[in-house]
């Protein structure tokens, strides 16, 4: 029976390792796609550039967690409490899960402004908000991370070792159990309910009762059908969020009321890891425009390795610039 447990541990702990080496990959070449290229640099895309920062903060201490401090004995010292607080347990990986959670529904009320009120969309969202708007979302996934790990939680090494307990001793229980309740209203019920009412209205302007018009040009035609694509797109990110975080919260509040089963939280946590490196996936496969950059992108650094003038762009890629590689 030990065995059976200790190899399903080493597989969870592998699929794990493996979404998240994905997720670092895929985010990645997201944010080189809209970095790298003048044409993707839009309210939306900047939009997108975040989420992908915010699922890489998720799943780096997350991969650190799974496939490197459990196998290691722990550092003492300051630099081992450090390690201890922010990455052996993967706490530092909720500031990017809830600011992830934040993004989305950024990214859901920019399509809205963007396709129902495109005038306002203007005023709404110049780079002067858009900057405050992202600082707000990190500045709150912050704060409400903060009070979990310094207030909720201590941490004491035993012989090397980093462990976490629940202060249950010195805290009312039922502060966990609102706790559970809240996150699962923030990070579930509420942004899920925000997404689907305004994607809803989004999708019914879209195919249902599209703008009429006995002169549509081309140009139109062609800006109707790539944001039919866009949005669809994000329809899909928002679905998956919904299928990997509803179940995960679940497991969470059913753990902390003390009718929980150990597998479906462990289930639940791979859902979220598998959230966090899906998106790019989807990019790639509706979003023609961002298939193209982001193939640009990669054959720019395939080509990093024939010499060329610094600052030389190659033909053919638009807006990326490849530099010599450093001897």
């Amino acid at each position: 029976m030990a065995v059976s447990q200790t190899a399903s541990l080493i597989i969870m702990d592998t699929v794990c390792l493996i979404l998240v080496l994905t997720s670092l990959i895929g985010n990645t070449l997201v944010i080189l796609t809209v970095l790298l290229n003048k044409p993707m640099q839009t309210t939306l895309n900047y939009l997108l550039v975040n989420l992908a920062v915010a699922d890489m903060v998720f799943a780096l201490p997350t991969g650190l967690k799974k496939g490197l401090f459990q196998y290691l004995t722990h550092p003492e010292g300051e630099a081992g409490r450090w390690l201890c607080v922010w990455f052996t347990h993967g706490d530092i990986a909720w500031f990017g899960a809830a600011a992830s959670i934040l993004f989305l529904v950024y990214i859901a009320i920019e399509r809205y402004l963007a396709i129902i009120h495109p005038l306002r969309h203007r005023g709404k969202f110049t780079k002067g908000r858009l900057k405050l708007l992202i600082g707000i979302a990190w500045f709150v996934s912050i704060v409400i991370n903060m009070v979990d790990l310094l207030e909720v939680k201590y941490y004491y090494f035993d012989s090397g070792s980093c462990k976490r307990y629940d202060n249950f001793r010195t805290i009312d229980e039922r502060f966990f159990k609102a706790h559970s309740l809240i996150w699962m209203l923030f990070a579930g019920v509420v942004p899920v309910c925000i997404m689907v009412c305004l994607y809803s209205r989004v999708a019914y302007r879209l195919w249902v009762k599209p703008v009429e018009s006995a002169h549509l040009k081309a140009s139109q035609t062609a800006l109707l059908r790539h944001r039919k694509q866009v949005t669809v797109s994000l329809l899909v990110v928002s679905a998956i969020y919904a299928f990997c975080w509803i179940p995960a919260l679940i497991s969470h509040v059913t753990m902390v009321w003390g009718v929980g089963v150990p597998w479906f939280n462990d289930a639940g946590e791979v859902l979220i890891v598998l959230n966090s490196c899906v998106n790019p996936g989807v990019y790639s496969l509706r979003i023609k425009s961002f298939r193209e950059h982001l193939r640009n992108v990669i054959l720019c650094r395939k080509r990093r390795k024939i010499r060329a003038p610094s600052g030389l762009t190659v033909p053919g890629i638009a807006s990326v610039v490849c530099k010599p590689s450093a001897e």
